[in-house]
């Protein structure tokens, strides 16, 4: 066992008792299941860290064992399957459902629309702001694909900051409530990345583009993103029309022009179809749309 700290004692052996490893303070590298006593305390190594024997390991499954980032769950369980999760953003544990299936896993859900299902009205600092999670229903609960979420976009840059895979971004369509990895039955799909928001939360440095599925630019890139837009809620209005566009549509925040092509939230209940749209505000609409990053 490697070590810069005090071996009091090396002796392991079970002769009328287990007597371990003793250390002054954390040694260096173990073996995964390799147990010591160390500093007047028993502690087991996994995951890169020596752990108290009563303290759970960071695998996310509950507040006190929340993980840094998403992608430290497969790390931690490499089966952990798509579900719920704990994950610290701004310092603070919170949950988010992530998709462990899809390209290497921990793909953080930050926006579901399941269609007539309405996003309920989010004011900017619940929207924007906030690393938290908003839904129609019970957020943390059930299968958020059955009801339409939305994370503060704090949450969004929070998030990818912390895993350092790249900073991504993938919005898809689909006719029935299917999850991300069910890739097959994706009508539309896109990615891209981006560096972060401006202060009005426009995105900055948006790059690589990729229509994966459909061969469809979604509006949110070419019209939204294209012209630079900043998020609006119907309490901060910053969009290019001349009355407050989140509030034409029942409230629905987004990055409206004068007012969109391609909505997340359509007409959200009033107007339009209230549906995930992928270009302009005819017929190019879903049953399902969702976004995640990572």
């Amino acid at each position: 066992m490697a070590s810069s700290s005090k071996l009091t004692s090396s002796n392991a052996n079970i002769s009328g008792g287990l007597i371990l490893p003793v250390y002054d303070s954390d040694p260096g590298d173990g073996s995964v299941s390799e147990i010591a006593y160390v500093g007047g305390q028993l502690k087991y190594y996994n995951n890169g860290k020596w752990i108290h024997i009563n303290d759970s390991a960071a695998d996310g499954l509950t507040e006190t064992s929340a993980v840094d980032k998403s992608t430290d769950i497969l790390v931690s369980n490499p089966a952990a399957p798509t579900g719920w999760y704990w994950i610290k953003t701004n310092g603070v544990a919170r949950q988010y459902w992530v998709d462990n299936s899809f390209q290497g896993g921990g793909w953080v859900l930050v926006a579901s629309h399941p269609i007539n299902v309405s996003i309920p009205t989010l004011t900017y600092a619940q929207a924007a702001q906030s690393y938290s999670g908003n839904a129609s229903s019970t957020y943390g609960s059930g299968d958020p694909k059955s009801y339409s979420v939305w994370v503060g976009l704090n949450g969004w840059n929070d998030i990818v900051t912390a895993n350092n895979a790249g900073r991504n971004f993938v919005y898809y369509t689909a006719g029935s409530q299917i999850s991300l990895s069910n890739i097959a039955s994706h009508s539309r799909r896109s990615s891209w990345k981006w560096t972060g928001w401006s202060s009005t939360f426009q995105w900055n440095g948006v790059s690589a583009l990729s229509n994966d599925v459909g061969g469809s630019t979604p509006g949110l890139w070419s019209y939204h993103i294209g012209n630079n837009y900043s998020f609006t809620t119907s309490d901060t209005d910053q969009d290019a029309y001349g009355a407050n566009c989140s509030s034409a549509f029942n409230n629905a925040p987004w990055w409206y022009g004068a007012c969109w092509d391609g909505n997340f939230w359509g007409g959200n209940g009033s107007g339009y179809a209230n549906a995930a749209f992928w270009t302009s505000s005819g017929g190019d609409y879903y049953t399902y749309g969702a976004m995640y990053v990572k």
